[in-house]
């Protein structure tokens, strides 16, 4: 557990959701206080279409790529995607 209270399989596991949506983060990048950052998504620099909040609790948060279309996509650690929809 690190102090920010992100297990490190949760912040992998968010961190393979991300960039999943395209959005080009580091796993360091991910905290959990509830503060919603922004970041360049696809591998393009231009803007910052990517958007991600993990919660402070640690046990969830959401990501959003503005270009693909898709819309923000919740999390929960340990929970089956299906559940968090």
């Amino acid at each position: 557990m690190t102090i920010d209270n992100l297990s490190d399989d949760a912040r992998a596991a968010f961190h393979e959701l991300a960039i999943g949506r395209g959005l080009d983060i580091a796993p360091e990048d991910i905290v959990a206080d509830g503060v919603i950052r922004r970041c360049t998504a696809d591998g393009r620099p231009d803007g910052e279409p990517g958007a991600f909040m993990m919660y402070s609790d640690g046990r969830g948060g959401w990501v959003c790529n503005h270009r693909d279309g898709l819309g923000t996509e919740k999390w929960l650690h340990g929970w089956p995607e299906a559940l968090c929809g």
